[in-house]
């Protein structure tokens, strides 16, 4: 057995929509070879589809990798998002997870997430998905910004764009033996890179002492 990605559509008093995939409501199985596919987060794109991130897995936690959905505005899969309304092994890494998702200005689809190292640190990443799903690789290396600090835990968290096009991105860096992870947001241009007129070269970051959060 496996466990779908469920999703669902309420009318304005709570109510369920019925006119949203099958009685309200789309499930997505896993792929070939995964137990269940996660949904992390949903957001609507100004036309009505829905982006939902997340990510399918194993029940042994052996194998677990990124995915992107597009739905319509009727719960079908969106056709023109990879050829399919899905995409999987978004990050390209094993022991991936994908947290939040912006949908940008110009149509394309900011990622932040992170991705399980050959040891037990994490590495965060931020990545751009054109409107057709396909890797935007104008942006950072390859479509992709990575951050390792050296430390046991680095997790993506958030992502949001200005007005101006810069995206804002919230992650959490834990230390070996620390209780709380230290909170950092990094400010990155339209292209990827860092910027470096905001915080220290593009980076900010907020410790938290036991009790704090």
């Amino acid at each position: 057995s496996h466990n779908d990605l469920l999703c669902l559509r309420l009318r304005a008093d709570g109510e369920i929509d019925s006119s949203y995939g099958t009685d309200g409501h789309v499930r997505i199985p896993p792929g070939t070879g995964f137990d269940f596919l996660y949904g992390s987060r949903i957001k609507l794109q100004p036309d009505g589809r829905a982006v939902i991130a997340g990510y399918e897995a194993e029940y042994s936690g052996s194998s677990q990798y990124g995915v992107v959905v597009r739905l319509n505005a009727d719960g079908s899969k969106d056709m023109s998002f990879n050829s399919s309304g899905i995409r999987t092994n978004v990050f390209g890494k094993n022991g991936s997870n994908i947290s939040d998702l912006a949908i940008l200005q110009s149509g394309n689809i900011a990622l932040v997430g992170d991705y399980l190292g050959t040891t037990t640190d994490r590495t965060i990443v931020t990545m751009c998905l054109k409107t057709d799903g396909s890797t935007d690789t104008t942006f950072g290396t390859k479509g992709m910004v990575q951050q390792n600090f050296g430390t046991i835990a680095n997790y993506g968290y958030s992502i949001v764009e200005q007005k101006d096009k810069k995206l804002v991105m919230g992650a959490g860096v834990r230390d070996a033996g620390a209780s709380t992870p230290d909170l950092f947001l990094f400010r990155y241009n339209a292209d990827g890179s860092l910027d470096n007129t905001w915080g220290l070269a593009g980076i900010t970051k907020t410790h938290f002492t036991p009790g704090q959060v």
